[in-house]
């Protein structure tokens, strides 16, 4: 999709020029850097964090970013490091009026401006937060006859941007790292 992401800032410049001298200082502190050239830094703690989680391994991811909200279970904490705190799943049905296991579908309706995603078109927040809490799916509410007629429109119409959607704010975890976890420990 074209448009992901199209409106954000490039890094800056010398943040980019020193970006090695990061990867060299953490390196020596005895940290393994993992530096991919095709996969987003989302896509790959993501990744990390399943597979860790997956083998009983527990993790903390250290982000203000939501879309690692989905995550957030026994073997993977999220830190929220500007509020200084764990984030827990009160904290995310507080914020989004949805349960954190549907938050993909509320943001693919409603769409995420600060990532270009478009959503379904007249879809917003409040209409996005009802069909979450009041179906299993998507699926579910267009085959309900009760549906609002102009929602049932709407999705229907712009299914494609729906399913679009949905992919951009979901992780990947399915990424080939090309090294095992065991090569991450700390000696």
């Amino acid at each position: 999709y074209e448009a992901y992401k199209s409106t954000r800032s490039p890094m800056p410049d010398t943040l980019k020029q020193n970006l090695s001298l990061f990867k060299q200082a953490i390196e020596q502190t005895g940290i393994v850097v993992f530096s991919p050239n095709n996969d987003e830094a989302d896509d790959i703690i993501a990744t990390l964090a399943h597979k860790a989680a997956t083998n009983d391994v527990p993790s903390t991811i250290v982000s203000t970013d939501k879309g690692f909200l989905p995550f957030l279970s026994e073997q993977i904490a999220i830190y929220d490091y500007f509020k200084k705190q764990y984030l827990e799943a009160d904290d995310i049905k507080q914020r989004f009026n949805v349960p954190k296991h549907r938050l993909a579908d509320f943001w693919a309706l409603a769409g995420d401006k600060t990532n270009d995603i478009p959503g379904v078109k007249g879809i917003g927040n409040k209409t996005a937060q009802q069909l979450v809490n009041e179906y299993e799916s998507i699926a579910a509410a267009i085959n309900d006859d009760e549906l609002n007629p102009s929602v049932k429109r709407k999705l229907n119409d712009e299914m494609d941007m729906f399913v679009i959607s949905k992919n951009l704010v979901m992780l990947r975890t399915d990424i080939h790292l090309g090294f095992s976890l065991k090569q991450l420990r700390l000696n």
